[in-house]
């Protein structure tokens, strides 16, 4: 509450400071007030007690929070003839930002530890896990570091003999040597550089999807604009990629925006049968 009578009549820009220290967040406001006099409020608290330990309220209360693993999926709320089981947890998976299948149901999952700022080349400390279900009990028991090192990963997915790996400013590709004991066979080969990693980094690149068309997907977040092609590639030339999704062809190696005018796409790509130009007849995504 500010009392403006000094400046009634005059015209004036209101300015709102965020001074909290602590995680990024929003400072939002939707509704001024104005009153001819000061007005009474219920509970109203005066600036020199606001601090007082006796005013400050009680952290929120989250349903179900701290649960193990094991618990929080038996206390999961599911459709009815929908069971859910564990099939890997903490400790044994930390920081899942990213994860795909293989074509042999194994789950490849990317922990992004350098989130939220790239560290200096070199430096990265994301890494990509591999879990094996080899009994079918639905739970894995084979656990294999395939990749270490990563710098800033957001993207995952597996295909034509090895891993895409999105970790801004790259778009990369790992081929594997072992598939049995999936290993890398190279270091990373970067595809296309130039994505944003400076601004909002966990919504550069992410979801990749194979689409019936043989194309890889992709989805872009608002706010970071990215200006992509290959290494090397003139500015001039760069493709702006912003609140879109993209698509990868891996063997023509050509990039384009499919779609443009979302906000912050993160979370799956549906797409029906392939039209005869190759382009999917459906798209729909979801996001934040």
């Amino acid at each position: 509450m500010v009392d403006l009578k000094s400046v009634q009549d005059k015209e004036i820009f209101i300015r709102l400071v965020d001074q909290q220290k602590g995680g990024w967040g929003h400072l939002n406001f939707d509704h001024f007030q104005f009153h001819a006099q000061r007005p009474k409020f219920d509970q109203e608290l005066v600036q020199a007690e606001i601090g007082k330990p006796q005013n400050i309220p009680p952290a929120d209360e989250v349903l179900f929070a701290g649960l193990s693993p094991e618990d929080a999926a038996a206390k999961a709320s599911l459709p009815p003839g929908f069971k859910m089981q564990l099939f890997a947890g903490e400790p044994d998976v930390m920081q899942p930002i990213a994860f795909c299948l293989d074509d042999r149901g194994r789950l490849w999952v990317a922990e992004g530890y350098t989130y939220p700022k790239r560290m200096p080349e070199g430096q990265g400390k994301d890494r990509i896990l591999v879990f094996e279900d080899t009994d079918g009990d639905g739970k894995f028991n084979k656990r294999t570091v395939f990749m270490e090192g990563l710098n800033l990963v957001s993207g995952l997915q597996i295909g034509f003999g090895g891993v895409w790996i999105g970790a801004a400013p790259f778009l990369m590709y790992v081929p594997v040597s072992d598939w049995d004991n999936p290993k890398p066979a190279s270091a990373p080969t970067v595809l296309l550089d130039g994505w944003d990693y400076l601004r909002d980094t966990h919504e550069t690149l992410n979801t990749f999807t194979w689409g019936p068309d043989g194309w890889l997907y992709g989805c872009h977040g608002v706010f970071c604009p990215s200006f992509v092609g290959k290494p090397g590639t003139p500015d001039n030339e760069r493709q702006r990629v912003d609140a879109a999704v993209w698509r990868y062809h891996p063997t023509k190696h050509v990039f384009e925006v499919f779609a443009e005018g979302t906000s912050n796409p993160w979370a799956w790509i549906s797409m029906n049968a392939a039209s005869a130009s190759s382009k999917p007849a459906s798209f729909r995504i979801s996001g934040t």
